[in-house]
């Protein structure tokens, strides 16, 4: 009996753990998604379309050099230092290892981004986001994440976050300030990043110079950066092609703000992913596999209840918000935000198959098949559509790329490895199909009596909301009441 107790005290001690990592990455989430909000309207409003497509465009550049020097770290360095969260030698070994790795290839990208900048028609600007590059080397917070330790992230970044708003208020006035916009949001995450490595010493000691071998790593953080740049082509490459097929960098400003609204939104459906890679790391390599089957039915069943009444949402709300949220000139983001919420179904339940199973599992072989056979299409249909339909020719491309990856990792899981089984992924499904279909439904007879004024669109997303909720309280609905149960548990308790 006391063996039992004690197993199933450590069980609720793991559970807790989740749900206060999950807790806290969601709360920065959301106030990923609130900055914006508060941003977004004032941005459009003082640097206009062209504006934000200058930094849209300069930021996709810096973003590849970027990318070379985080060099797929990040996923690998959580799922690696996971695995061995309670070995203190072989964590900090492995820290100094990976720090190295980062460094080198940081000062690499650096002289090439340098080089580019030399050519470039717009020097200040790269040159200002060249800070993202001294970010990746400063950035420890992957070690943290690996840890769990999300109490000492999110603080840190909600702070420069809202520094970085502050400064934007006090100093972007008017069209030309787009480079101290550029530099608000590129400076401050570099000084946050500098703030975290005050706890290291705590975490991490002093290894021997034998045990320095970053070429030892190279392989298992190959086999992540090639995923990593293809995932990149389908994320930042639209905006660069957008860039190159248009003279005005309008286009870029309207997929700037399309796009960004329907990333706002899959980070509340992903941010749980980044809590659970070092959690289902560290069950795999104890081999508990009834655990690791259990975390991903339960993952599937919120990604599923949060991802459709998003999506759906996104399509009744944003006709009557973007026009007030954003002003004149940005009629054509209304049908890009249309066309593309369904990438918060695609993405999210990707971020389930992929992230969270594949990679925190070793599997990265067939992730990096699935996201390099998804980039390729999406490079194919934006040399079709993009010169054709510009912006929303992107997001098509996006949307058809995601489907194609999620696609293939489900047919992986289902019918190649029969790990999960199709009832994990779509059991009880029905219940928010209904639901949604539901809020959709009082959504479309109350949408004409809805004036332009934010505070009715406000209520008009809260009436979407809490029709969706009752709906699923209504049917009983096990993973929506159980989690809905333990949040208010957990509340009480002071979290």
């Amino acid at each position: 009996m006391k063996i039992n107790y004690v197993k199933q005290k450590n069980n609720g001690h793991i559970r807790t753990g989740i749900v206060k990592n999950y807790i806290f990455n969601l709360a920065y989430q959301i106030i990923l998604i609130i900055i914006p909000l508060v941003t977004m309207p004032y941005i459009a409003r003082v640097l206009g379309a062209k504006g934000i497509g200058q930094y849209s465009y300069t930021y996709s550049i810096v973003t590849y050099f970027c990318l070379f020097g985080a060099q797929g770290t990040v996923t690998y360095a959580q799922r690696e230092i996971g695995a061995v969260q309670s070995d203190e030698q072989k964590r900090s070994c492995f820290f100094w290892n990976i720090f190295i790795i980062r460094l080198l290839a940081s000062t690499i990208a650096i002289l090439c981004y340098i080089f580019l900048v030399a050519f470039s028609q717009d020097k200040l600007l790269m040159l200002i986001q060249g800070l993202y590059l001294i970010g990746v080397v400063t950035d420890v917070s992957w070690y943290f994440q690996g840890l769990e330790e999300f109490a000492k992230v999110v603080p840190r970044n909600m702070i420069m976050k809202l520094v970085s708003v502050a400064a934007i208020f006090l100093f972007v006035k008017n069209p030309s300030d787009v480079y101290r916009y550029a530099f608000a949001l590129a400076f401050f995450p570099v000084l946050g990043n500098l703030w975290l490595w005050q706890f290291l010493p705590k975490y991490v000691n002093k290894v021997h110079i034998n045990k320095i071998k970053p070429l030892d790593y190279f392989k298992g953080i190959s086999e992540l950066f090639i995923p990593t740049v293809a995932i990149q082509i389908y994320t930042v490459l639209d905006k660069t092609m957008i860039g190159m097929f248009t003279e005005e960098k309008t286009e870029n400003g309207y997929y700037e703000n399309g796009i960004g609204m329907v990333k706002l939104c899959v980070v509340l459906i992903t941010s749980l992913g980044t809590v659970m890679v070092p959690r289902i790391s560290n069950v795999y390599s104890n081999g508990d596999t009834r655990k690791l089957l259990c975390y991903m039915r339960k993952t599937y069943g919120y990604i599923w209840r949060a991802s459709l009444p998003i999506c759906i949402g996104l399509i009744f709300v944003s006709p009557k918000f973007i026009p007030v949220f954003l002003g004149e000139g940005f009629d054509a983001v209304v049908k890009i935000v249309q066309v593309c919420s369904v990438l918060v179904i695609a993405i999210g339940l990707s971020n389930v198959t992929g992230i969270q199973y594949l990679i925190a599992t070793n599997k990265q072989n067939i992730f990096t098949i699935t996201v390099i056979i998804g980039a390729l299409c999406n490079l194919i249909l934006n040399l079709i559509l993009i010169p054709k339909f510009f912006a929303l020719g992107a997001g098509i491309a996006s949307i058809v790329a995601e489907i194609i990856i999620t696609t293939i990792q489900m047919y992986y899981v289902l019918h190649i490895e029969c790990f999960i089984k199709p009832i994990d992924i779509f059991g009880k499904i029905w219940k928010p199909i209904i639901s949604t279909a539901v809020m959709a439904s009082v959504l479309y007879l109350s949408a004409n009596y809805l004036e332009n004024s934010m505070i009715e669109i406000v209520a008009y997303i809260l009436l979407g909301v809490i029709t969706y909720a009752i709906s699923l309280v209504i049917m009983r609905d096990e993973v929506f009441c159980e989690a809905l149960h333990f949040l208010i548990v957990m509340i009480k308790k002071g979290i």
